[in-house]
């Protein structure tokens, strides 16, 4: 079971990173985006894909299988990642390069690749 500090972190994570998709990741995307058609798009900045705005697919999930929602095509990505988070006083250090950190929009592959090739 996991400690106190460590559930006490996980729940601030979870919290900031609501926060985050709400403002930082929103207002990121809005500035790149541009005007296609009638609808809005972004670019993959890992491989130059064109992706609408509120695309959306089934994802391909660890086992093989299709999820059972579909979610957009792209995620917005930390460029330098984000200050690891492993005791409470990493927590000014955490929030500082979750909101202020460079950030670009990924295709889920290059997502991936990306994400895979940190670790």
């Amino acid at each position: 079971m996991a400690s106190p500090e460590a559930q006490l972190r996980s729940a601030i994570r979870s919290a900031l990173r609501l926060v985050w998709r709400n403002t930082k990741r929103k207002e990121h995307v809005h500035k790149i985006r541009f005007k296609f058609g009638k609808k809005f798009h972004v670019y993959c900045e890992g491989c130059g894909r064109l992706m609408g705005m509120n695309e959306k697919d089934y994802r391909v999930l660890k086992d093989g299988s299709k999820s059972k929602k579909k979610r957009l095509v792209y995620e917005v990505d930390h460029v330098h990642g984000n200050h690891p988070f492993l005791s409470l006083a990493d927590l000014s250090a955490y929030a500082d390069t979750l909101f202020n950190g460079e950030l670009k929009v990924l295709c889920v592959p290059c997502h991936k690749e990306k994400t895979y090739g940190n670790r």
